[in-house]
């Protein structure tokens, strides 16, 4: 007899097959993420931040950050001293030794004679002697001495122990002034000779030159 099947018969996806059918997985279902979706629906592995340790052991240099670069400056710099001006040295002046003056010329025996007959002239500390003093005074004059002959222009033109004689005073004046060219005081007796004298003590004069 040919058997009756019952009222509500699984269907034959639903029975269990032998072998490998038992053992194959069980079907997705619809709607299910494709493998395009599987990726986007992962959550996303967090970033390490940079001061994070990664789990991996691995020593990491954290990288400095502004906060902490601006903990390591000072906090206040301080200004940096100001420069005094360099004052130089005034060195002392050096002491000047005075130079020698040159040395005088040691008096002649001319000078000498010359000193002593002024003296005897005019009695200068000695008494007056009109003989020593022309005797002196003319051993000088003959030597191109100029003071001696100034002295015995001055003679003849005073008359000062000797007689006044213009001419002769003019020519010891004229000796002294050649024998100093630049004696003013010598210069302006020859001028004022010239005017006292007469036209025959100019005559006489310009003779015995």
């Amino acid at each position: 007899m040919p058997v009756e099947p019952t009222a509500n018969p699984a269907p034959p996806e639903a029975q269990p097959a032998s072998g490998e059918a038992a053992h194959a997985p069980a079907a997705e279902p619809v709607g299910s993420a494709t493998p395009a979706n599987v990726s986007a629906a992962k959550p996303a592995e967090p970033t390490p931040q940079p001061n994070e340790v990664p789990d991996s052991g691995e020593t990491v240099t954290k990288a400095p950050t502004a906060a902490s670069s601006q903990a390591s400056e000072p906090e206040a710099t301080e200004p940096a001293p100001k420069e005094m001006p360099v004052v130089p040295a005034v060195s002392a002046p050096k002491s000047v030794s005075p130079k020698p003056s040159p040395a005088l010329p040691s008096p002649t025996f001319e000078d000498r004679l010359v000193a002593d007959g002024e003296r005897y002239l005019y009695g200068q500390g000695v008494p007056q002697d009109c003989e020593r003093a022309q005797r002196n005074l003319q051993i000088g004059a003959r030597q191109s001495n100029a003071k001696a002959q100034t002295l015995l222009g001055a003679m003849y033109a005073t008359g000062h122990c000797v007689n006044r004689d213009l001419p002769t005073a003019y020519r010891w004046f004229a000796r002294a002034l050649h024998g100093d060219p630049g004696n003013s005081r010598v210069q302006r007796d020859l001028e004022v000779l010239w005017k006292q004298m007469t036209p025959e003590e100019r005559q006489l004069t310009m003779k015995s030159q």
